[in-house]
């Protein structure tokens, strides 16, 4: 939060001022970074699947330069915060797509989860 916000006119000021008061009380939910998504605790994620049972699906075979890269993306997002170690009945496999740059990008193929998940209307864009 140390960092300056920029130089602004007089007449901005108390916009800045409104501007760092939000900074102080919501800083953390506000992401800083590619690494960085933000945080929040007001509210716990849920995913209604209409009492259904677990999809339990086992892990697609990869080879193994691609295991390696996955399993480093895996340590990146458990060193960042982004995923957390758990166990239960659901599972879905994870397959690495190519981006446009070349780089690998980490796909959890939820497709089965949806197939049973009740969307909320009032979310659904």
């Amino acid at each position: 939060m140390g960092r300056r916000i920029g130089h602004v006119p007089w007449w901005m000021e108390r916009s800045r001022r409104v501007l760092r008061s939000i900074l102080r009380k919501c800083g953390k939910a506000i992401s800083r970074g590619e690494a960085d998504l933000g945080r929040t605790s007001l509210e716990k994620h849920h995913i209604d699947t209409r009492g259904a049972q677990p999809v339990t699906l086992p892990p697609r075979r990869l080879p193994k330069a691609q295991r390696e890269v996955m399993d480093r993306l895996i340590r990146e997002m458990l060193h960042a915060g982004v995923i957390e170690p758990a166990s239960g009945p659901w599972s879905s496999p994870v397959v690495l797509v190519r981006k446009k740059d070349g780089s690998p990008r980490f796909c959890v193929d939820y497709r089965r989860l949806n197939d049973v998940t009740r969307v909320d209307a009032c979310c659904n864009y």
